[in-house]
């Protein structure tokens, strides 16, 4: 093995549509999984079940298994649920019995106040005329991109305490 040459890969066709298909599962387990993160799910901790909308072709076993998810199953749960959303998808897990709701609730009561401090902050300072006139344009632009995205924030953390409201 030392002496011999590393192998040629010349010969070996690509199929593109093959990566494309597994870069795709990958990515919509990352999103699972992300989810899963965002309710405090322990990673490895296999949860029941899981739906969702769109075409996995033969990507369900391999988005369920790496997610960590019992059964994969099409269409939307019944009661309450959170989604994420991938390009042509949606994946929604059911709460129930998987969250606290009271504590889930007070928590995301906690980040919408501090979102909103940050939120102030920076509109404040972009409502201030002498601030954008001094300031260089790239750090005036950041700032907006920061209001925005604190107001996309902000929206998501709405909807999720009307569904988590006790």
């Amino acid at each position: 093995l030392m002496a011999a040459e590393w192998p040629s890969l010349a010969g070996i066709q690509i199929d593109e549509n093959a990566e494309t298909s597994v870069e795709r599962w990958l990515e919509l387990t990352r999103s699972v999984r992300a989810l899963r993160a965002e309710l405090g799910l322990a990673a490895m901790k296999q949860i029941e079940e899981a739906y969702f909308e769109g075409d996995l072709g033969e990507g369900a076993t391999i988005v369920a298994n790496q997610a960590w998810i019992g059964e994969l199953k099409q269409g939307r749960p019944k009661g309450k649920y959170l989604s994420v959303s991938c390009p042509g998808m949606d994946f929604h897990i059911p709460t129930a019995g998987l969250v606290d709701e009271a504590a889930e609730s007070k928590r995301i009561g906690a980040q919408i106040e501090k979102t909103l401090v940050d939120l102030t902050k920076l509109e404040s300072r972009l409502n201030n005329p002498s601030f954008v006139e001094r300031a260089k344009p790239e750090v005036v632009e950041k700032e907006r991109a920061s209001v925005a995205e604190l107001k996309e924030i902000l929206a998501k953390l709405e909807e999720r305490r009307r569904l988590f409201s006790v």
